[in-house]
């Protein structure tokens, strides 16, 4: 039995907010993470191809894992609404189960970016462009999630995430598993990760000394590098720790939800930061967008212009006869 501390707020009003909030960012969302892989398809398609084939498949698949959270939305708006989980418990287990997947698989494809960028600048190593290590870095998330699944199976903390006497489906409340994940994403993924950005500058500054070149450039990637930085962490960091204090408070567990999937916002933001094809093939789709919209009202003011024009031409003519 889940018990459930609400001594700390209003349930009814917080979960009724909550429903609102997702059903206000899921739209959002679903046009971020598609702009991503619409932009994805224009570099392919263009002629100068300049993105790599595994710099593809890792935005790709976070994208996807990104889409599949949010599809999952709609349960747990259906629930917060309600108050009551009105579907079965395999459905509850299943939307619990790709929403963890879904973060955790998001997480390491963006960090396997960051990776290659790495090994690219600091080593200078082809390696990058190797399939072996383009599979391997594919399939590393796997990898991560077998060991978090082997050490759940081990320690015997596999929990039911449905309660059938409260009709309640909780993604954290008694799922010691996430604090597994957390704790791997905390002490390992990302301080690898700032580790990746901040070798990443000190060998572009110092190549730039060795050879005299200008710094503008580097403090421009700097700058970048920073702000990819600053968002990972305020994404991850938050959303990573409160799984790991909350103690069964319904509240808490639904404002670590929100966090657990604010990465679903910020890693588009990241992936378009990381590769400039991207950002010149999304300005690109948005210009179109654009354009289109333009062209379709300039098409209907000339039409309803015309239609005027052949309205007062008939009146002017009824008149005319009228007249005779």
């Amino acid at each position: 039995m889940i018990f459930n501390d609400t001594a700390f707020c209003d349930v009814d009003i917080y979960f009724q907010f909550c429903a609102f909030v997702r059903s206000v960012l899921i739209f959002p969302g679903l046009v971020v993470n598609s702009l991503i892989l619409m932009s994805v398809i224009m570099c392919l398609n263009s002629k100068k191809n300049r993105i790599k084939s595994s710099i593809v498949a890792y935005v790709v698949g976070s994208t996807a894992f990104n889409i599949a959270n949010l599809l999952s939305w709609p349960l747990m708006i259906d629930w917060r609404i309600y108050q009551k989980w009105r579907f079965s418990s395999p459905v509850c287990e299943l939307m619990v189960y790709v929403k963890q997947i879904a973060s955790t698989v998001s997480f390491y494809y963006v960090s396997c970016i960051s990776f290659s960028i790495y090994i690219a600048i600091v080593f200078g190593h082809k390696i990058v462009d190797h399939k072996l290590f383009t599979i391997f870095q594919l399939f590393f998330p796997c990898l991560v999630l077998m060991t978090e699944e082997m050490i759940e199976h081990i320690l015997g903390w596999k929990f039911s995430h449905y309660d059938n006497v409260y009709e309640t489906c909780f993604t954290i409340i008694n799922d010691q598993t996430m604090k597994i994940r957390m704790l791997f994403k905390i002490l390992l993924g990302l301080p690898l990760t700032a580790y990746f950005y901040l070798h990443i500058l000190l060998t572009i500054f110092r190549s730039a000394q060795v050879m005299k070149r200008s710094q503008a450039t580097n403090r421009k990637l700097a700058k970048t590098f920073s702000f990819i930085c600053l968002i990972t962490f305020i994404a991850h960091i938050p959303g990573g720790i409160l799984p790991l204090i909350a103690d069964k408070n319904i509240c808490l567990e639904t404002a670590t939800e929100f966090l657990f999937d604010l990465p679903i916002f910020t890693n588009p933001v990241i992936l378009f930061c990381m590769n400039k094809e991207l950002r010149v093939q999304c300005k690109k789709l948005l210009g179109g967008i654009k354009r289109t919209r333009s062209g379709s009202q300039f098409s209907h003011s000339i039409v309803t212009t015309d239609s005027q024009q052949a309205s007062s031409s008939s009146n002017n003519l009824k008149l005319v006869n009228s007249g005779d």
